[in-house]
């Protein structure tokens, strides 16, 4: 029922007594054919469109969020990339001449020439946000902060006149359907976005999806940056940054770039233009949605914004994967940073109400407090506390579960003498 917005029942003879309906609020009444049904549910699409702000793509709100944490972030000079190193040898089964130049000379060339070199980083970012791999965006974090500082420091926003710029894309005939009932609404790229300034190229590139794979529907975007937007997306030209002999009139974006979905019209059978407009940080849809993750993520910083807005969207396991990361990555990996993912950890088993477990780690987190110098009082006090709190609830649950149980028994047992 969490996925039905609205319900009309159509009926030959609309029934005299409909006052049941009033306890339902999804539905919105009886109707007959007559009353030209079709209309109706298609201002009720267009209403549910345009106040939806809030429901919006799970996966938009964490990719918004890692951005601004990437902004936020201080790393280590080498650290993050010895683990990232260890991470493709480990996790991604990634060897090769490609990795061992990366760990050698990655201060010998700037973070735009390593992203389009050969494909090797791109193609790794790229898969990490579409099959959203947590574990590997966080770990070469990093790189992704190292490209988009770059690419901001570069970027000269339009002020005379707009720029036009094309994407040919792929869609699966789900995601084709998703974008059309959101017309009018936010479209973001999750990744790092390349786009062109040379439409024939961008078509090309939208053809080869329906040639090679028929099931999939072209999209060429068209994208609109008007001038003087007030934007925290950045853009570059790619001609001028690297030997790449095929990046002429090619435009790579900050991650996140957000737009506004415009006209969407059918220029052949499976081919479609969609037209984008660079939205604006003072959008007021864009604003809500910047509100709702704060409102998620309140009293949090760094990677435990994203650990809590992922526990607030019940990705418990998503928010696991997150937790033991950050300690690999910050500027201090020391008790301090120990103790307090094990509370951060016990938390989610909370959440989770896996009670047994959150005990565990909170006992964890005592026991490395015991044995540093480091941690303060305040933090065990606080450990003591909820670890007191948790099993006094876990306690009191249990007694009402026994207490209902038995006078359950103890009615049988009178019901039967």
């Amino acid at each position: 029922m969490s996925h039905v917005h609205s319900i009309f029942i159509v009926y030959n003879n609309i029934p005299e007594n409909d006052k049941w309906i009033k306890d339902w609020p999804k539905i919105q009444g009886f109707y007959t054919y007559s009353d030209n049904i079709s209309s109706k549910v298609w201002i009720k699409i267009q209403q549910y469109h345009r106040n939806s702000t809030k429901e919006v793509d799970s996966w938009l709100m964490c990719t918004q969020l890692i951005k601004d944490i990437l902004r936020q972030t201080k790393y280590e000079e080498n650290t993050p990339k010895k683990i990232f190193i260890q991470f493709c040898h480990r996790k991604l089964h990634i060897d090769g001449d490609e990795l061992n130049e990366f760990e050698h000379t990655y201060h010998q060339h700037t973070p735009i020439w390593w992203y389009i070199k050969d494909g090797f980083l791109s193609q790794i970012i790229n898969r990490a946000f579409q099959s959203q791999d947590i574990p590997t965006i966080v770990k070469m974090s990093f790189f992704l902060q190292d490209l988009d500082r770059q690419i901001r420091t570069i970027y000269k926003p339009p002020s005379h006149q707009s720029i036009i710029l094309y994407r040919g894309q792929g869609l699966s005939h789900a995601h084709f359907e998703q974008l059309r009932l959101i017309q009018g609404g936010l479209l973001s790229f999750h990744t790092f976005l390349s786009a062109t300034a040379d439409k024939e190229i961008a078509m090309s590139c939208a053809d080869s999806f329906r040639d090679h794979n028929p099931s999939l529907i072209s999209i060429l975007f068209r994208l609109d940056i008007l001038p003087n937007t007030h934007t925290s997306t950045s853009f570059v030209s790619l001609d001028d940054k690297s030997s790449w002999s095929e990046s002429k009139d090619e435009c790579l974006f900050t991650m996140g770039a957000m737009f506004r979905i415009g006209q969407m019209k059918q220029l052949e059978d499976q081919l479609w233009q969609v037209e984008l407009t660079l939205a604006n940080d003072d959008d007021e849809d864009l604003q809500l949605l910047t509100t709702y993750i704060r409102q998620m993520t309140q009293d949090s910083t760094g990677w435990d914004q994203l650990v809590r807005l992922l526990v607030e969207l019940k990705h418990f396991d998503k928010a696991e994967e997150v937790l033991d990361l950050p300690s690999d990555n910050s500027v201090r990996n020391d008790a301090d940073n120990l103790v307090h993912g094990y509370q951060l950890m016990a938390w989610i088993k909370k959440k989770r109400r896996e009670h047994k477990k959150a005990i565990l780690f909170y006992h964890k987190a005592l026991k490395t407090c015991q044995t540093s110098t480091n941690v303060n009082d305040i933090d065990v006090a606080t450990i003591y506390n909820d670890l007191g709190s948790l099993k006094y609830n876990t306690f009191t649950l249990t007694v009402k579960v026994k207490v209902k149980t038995l006078s359950t028994l103890t009615l049988f047992k009178v019901k039967v003498f």
